[in-house]
This record gives structure tokens, C-alpha cells and sequence, in this order.
């Protein structure tokens, strides 16, 4: 089953979708208006909640819903946005997959307990992934602010360009690629090793762990160079130049 609406773009300066285990895709593409695409089985797309209340549209799945059934449901939703628009985005899933293609936005969230969440082409003032086993992916997202937070599953962030940086990373495996030197980098960790690619060879490095270890070879400190500091326990951080250089 299916079902497809759509709205002025005018009248919508925010998109939610809060669903449990559907499948979720936001996009920009050559449209004049927004488009909400269901598909998914019968019930699970009739059980579905779109509201469109001042310049907020929402997508939501009933609270009795949010765990999967065990007779095979199935549910993806997929927003689209013409290329020139610039709102507000919050996606929260429970387990569900979440994916954000060639957006500009003000504020963009993406939020999963174990769904993975993957970024790509993203240009907006804010940028937060937040998940506590799904892994997170984003590749070139630019931003004023960056905040990644995750307890247990990989972070991997290319080409990415931030002014103010802060990750939390339980346990989970960190790699991050800059395509421009941030202002600061602010990582808090426990056990999970984390990498950091940056370009232009200085950094003001404040490093505590209790037994993880540091390696920055070839970097230097100074006035004006970018700002990181990581607290550890156990785990390890690497800076090194970006590929190239």
C-alpha cells in the first residue's frame, strides 16, 4: 500500500518524523513542493499520522506501534523538499534506519536507538547525530556547529567542515576526516580509539587519559591554531595530516 501528499513549502519551515522501525529518507530534488511518500503494508501505512499544524509537518507512528508486529510489517517513508528550501529537520527512529541526502537546513537532528544513521551533501547552522548502538556515518556536511554523541557502535565522518566540534563516544570506534581546520574539538570517550584527520598540521592538543595514549606527530601548537581536547579512559587518540598533504 502507498499514500502521497504534499504541501506548499511556503507553510512548512520544519519536518518531523518519529516512527519506531520504518525506514527513513529526507531529500532535495528538482519539486516545487514538500512530498511525504508512504509504502509499507496496509495496516502499517493506515496506522500512520501526518499533520501539517502551523509550519510544522510531522510524520508519526502510534506509540502501540512502535515495535515491529511479528506477522512481516514493513513501513518506509520518504520526505522530499525542493533544492532552495531551508527549515528545521528532526528524524527519530527507535530501530529504523535514517538517511539525509543534499539538505540545507537551519537545525538538522537525526536520532535512533539502534537504527544507522548516514549524512551526505549537508548544509545547515546546526548538526547533531545522536544514537546508542547505531552506527553513524555522514559525509560532507558543513555546519557551524557539530555534535555527535553514540555509546557502543562506530563514528565515520568525511570531508566534513565545522567550526565548533564535540563528540561522545563510549565505546564505540571514532574516524573523523576535516576537509577545513575546526576551531575546537571537544572528545569525550571511555574505551573506543578514535582518529582525526586534519589538514594544515596545527593544533593545540589537551590530552587526559588514564592509560589510552596520544599520537600527534608533525602538528604544532600556537596562537590561532585549532583547539582539541579529549578525555579518555582507556581509549587511544590519533591526529594525523588529511590524505595529501
Amino acid at each position: 500500500m502507498g499514500k502521497n501528499i504534499a504541501y506548499p513549502t511556503a507553510l512548512v519551515g520544519e519536518i518531523q518524523v518519529r516512527v519506531g522501525w520504518g525506514q527513513v529518507e529526507l531529500c532535495s530534488a528538482d519539486i516545487q513542493e514538500a512530498q511525504v511518500a508512504l509504502a509499507g503494508d496496509d495496516r502499517s501505512v493506515r496506522e500512520m499520522i501526518i499533520r501539517h499544524e502551523g509550519d510544522k509537518l510531522s510524520v508519526e507512528q502510534p506509540q502501540y506501534v512502535l515495535l515491529p508486529h511479528f506477522d512481516s510489517k514493513w513501513m518506509q517513508i520518504q520526505v522530499r523538499v525542493p533544492r532552495d528550501w531551508c527549515g528545521n529537520v528532526v528524524l527519530i527512529t527507535v530501530s529504523g534506519a535514517i538517511s539525509v541526502r543534499k539538505i540545507t537546513g537551519k537545525e538538522v537532528h537525526l536520532d535512533t536507538a539502534s537504527g544507522t544513521l548516514r549524512a551526505e551533501n549537508i548544509r545547515c547552522n546546526v548538526f547533531e547525530m545522536n544514537a546508542v548502538s547505531g552506527a553513524l556515518q555522514s559525509t560532507r556536511v558543513v555546519c557551524d556547529k557539530l555534535r555527535v554523541r553514540n555509546v557502543s557502535s562506530a563514528i565515520n565522518l568525511s570531508e566534513m567542515d565545522a567550526n565548533t566540534v564535540k563528540v561522545t563516544s563510549i565505546s564505540g570506534q571514532v574516524t573523523m576526516d576535516f576537509a577545513r581546520p575546526f576551531s575546537s574539538l571537544d572528545l569525550q570517550g571511555a574505551t573506543g580509539d578514535t582518529q582525526v584527520h586534519l589538514p594544515g598540521g596545527r593544533a593545540e592538543i589537551a590530552f587526559r587519559s588514564v592509560s589510552g595514549k596520544l599520537a600527534a606527530e608533525g602538528f604544532e601548537g600556537g596562537e590561532g591554531a585549532p583547539s582539541v581536547r579529549a578525555t579518555t579512559i582507556t581509549g587511544s587518540l590519533s591526529l594525523r595530516p588529511r590524505a595529501g598533504e
